[in-house]
């Protein structure tokens, strides 16, 4: 049972930091009530909460903290309930891990949002995530065949190579079935 006062008395004293400019006391009160709310099973809106503070956080020049606040809210969308956040999640973590100069981590987060089936289709790629690459620098070179000459003139920092595969099945009776 969450304890609605305590509740509404951070969410109160946050806004108001917010409002006089104390980015640092309202972030710790947004996250405290995130907290709250995990604890009495309410992730949406706890996510939604922590965004809040993940925004200070980014504001404040701290991506680090922000980080932290993010990989938490992940393991919250991992629920069924609000496995719908996840992309927003995904989509502010990698913001969290340019701002560190992590480009590769925040590469490999945005791939999540792609749904793998998609991934290398270009037609479905979302719009989202196509920006997000592309404002990266991520250059996807699709039913081209990579030559050692080409990868050298190019010199990727990775290169993947999708081929497609088929299922070896051996040859056993009623393997089939």
């Amino acid at each position: 049972m969450i304890n609605k006062f305590e509740l509404d008395m951070l969410l109160e004293n946050a806004n108001k930091a917010r409002i006089q400019g104390d980015k640092r006391f309202a972030a710790d009160r947004y996250r405290q009530a995130g907290d709250l709310l995990i604890e009495a099973g309410d992730y949406d809106n706890a996510i939604r909460i922590l965004y809040s503070s993940v925004s200070l956080e980014m504001e404040l020049g701290n991506p680090a903290q922000a980080e932290t606040t993010l990989r938490r809210a992940l393991t919250l969308v991992s629920r069924e309930d609000v496995a719908y956040l996840e992309p927003q999640v995904i989509y502010h973590l990698a913001q969290a891990l340019l701002a560190q100069g992590r480009k590769q981590d925040a590469i490999l987060h945005l791939t999540r949002i792609i749904p793998l089936e998609k991934q290398f289709e270009t037609d479905l790629y979302t719009p989202e995530a196509r920006k997000e690459l592309e404002k990266l620098g991520v250059e996807i070179n699709l039913g081209k065949r990579p030559t050692a000459a080409t990868v050298e003139e190019i010199q990727p920092d990775a290169v993947i190579v999708a081929t497609g595969a088929v299922p070896l099945v051996p040859p056993i009776a009623g393997v089939k079935q």
